[in-house]
């Protein structure tokens, strides 16, 4: 691309502590890739390793994010957020997200930034996370507007997917993240009969998606998804090991009963 991309490559830290009903803290470094819709498939254009249109070390799959998948995925977000919220700005969408490496694919949440087409430098409006669980593959879809201006954002949720096993599904997400610039946040609490028994905080600092950019942190963390998903097995039995309590997924149940 001739210009300075709008999208960014963000790298940084994600970091989960349990509190109840025993104590667990982990963190691993990640990079994830900040993706103006608009810019795609273009983006990738001239960058060893990355595609959209067919399997590389670093791919972004249409068809791991928002159905119907034969649909522009802006077009699809912005629907999603008017089915939730009654209304969705329609200027650019940006979604933060980890793309494939090597085939592998690992997004327990996907971020979609929805802006305003009126407002000068295009403000953010509403955020839509799609949250996919491991390993069943479905996707739970959480929307929220923001106020315009504002740096800071705040929302609450309640829990509509089986996530964790070591989670029950009578609990509320309490989302914290701020408008995305040269520095991304985000957290997340989980809270349970006026308690909160985990949290997620993601801390991120971007850079252009250039193609140099975008090569040094493919180069960085080449089998980052790979790396994640046995890290969250390792953890998940430490968990086990430490008795927190498993909770099966609520169709087993149904089956079952």
């Amino acid at each position: 691309m001739s210009t300075t991309p709008r999208s960014r490559v963000y790298r940084g830290t994600l970091r989960h502590r349990r509190f109840l009903p025993r104590a667990h803290v982990f963190t691993y470094r990640v990079w994830m890739v900040w993706l103006d819709l608009d810019e795609l498939p273009g983006l990738f254009d001239g960058v060893p390793g990355f595609s959209l249109r067919h399997p590389t070390p670093a791919r972004f799959r249409r068809q791991d994010y928002l159905a119907p998948h034969d649909q522009p995925l802006a077009e699809v977000a912005r629907d999603e957020v008017a089915r939730q919220l009654g209304w969705a700005p329609q200027g650019r969408v940006c979604l933060l997200t980890q793309l494939r490496t090597f085939g592998a694919g690992f997004n327990p949440i996907s971020l979609y930034y929805l802006h305003d087409p009126d407002s000068e430098g295009g403000g953010l409006r509403a955020v839509l996370g799609e949250v996919t669980n491991t390993p069943w593959r479905e996707r739970a879809r959480y929307a929220c507007g923001v106020e315009p201006g504002r740096h800071w954002h705040a929302a609450r949720f309640d829990k509509r997917l089986h996530v964790s096993p070591f989670n029950a599904m009578d609990m509320t997400y309490r989302w914290r993240f701020d408008t995305p610039g040269e520095r991304l946040s985000m957290h997340m609490e989980v809270w349970r009969e006026q308690q909160c028994h985990l949290d997620a905080s993601l801390r991120l600092s971007g850079t252009p998606a250039t193609r140099g950019a975008l090569l040094a942190a493919l180069a960085r963390q080449p089998l980052m998804n790979l790396k994640s998903q046995a890290a969250i097995h390792l953890e998940a039995l430490k968990l086990w090991v430490k008795g927190v309590p498993i909770h099966d997924h609520p169709l087993r149940k149904e089956s079952s009963s």
